[in-house]
């Protein structure tokens, strides 16, 4: 007759199981949370990129004016939905 496991032996492998299981939902998390964090990164430097870039041109064309009329072509880079442009 060959010999079984005993039921703490099966515990211990059941418990370790769930155990490799938990840690590699928490690994998938982790990686989740900090790619997001890098593209909200790099959403934000780019938005900085081009909003110097504009500010820039338009100093040195000469366009940039304090008057209450003009139009302000950087609205756009105030958008709370980001995702729709950048993705």
């Amino acid at each position: 007759m060959p010999e079984c496991l005993s039921p703490a032996a099966i515990a211990g492998i059941a418990i370790g199981g769930v155990l490799f299981l938990a840690a590699i939902v928490i690994l998938i998390i982790v990686a989740c949370v900090l790619y997001e964090r890098r593209k909200r990164a790099r959403i934000i430097k780019v938005r900085k990129l081009l909003q110097t870039f504009r500010l820039e041109n338009k100093v040195s064309v000469g366009h940039l004016s304090n008057s209450t009329n003009s139009t302000n072509s950087m609205r756009w880079l105030d958008r709370t939905d980001s995702r729709t442009f950048f993705e």
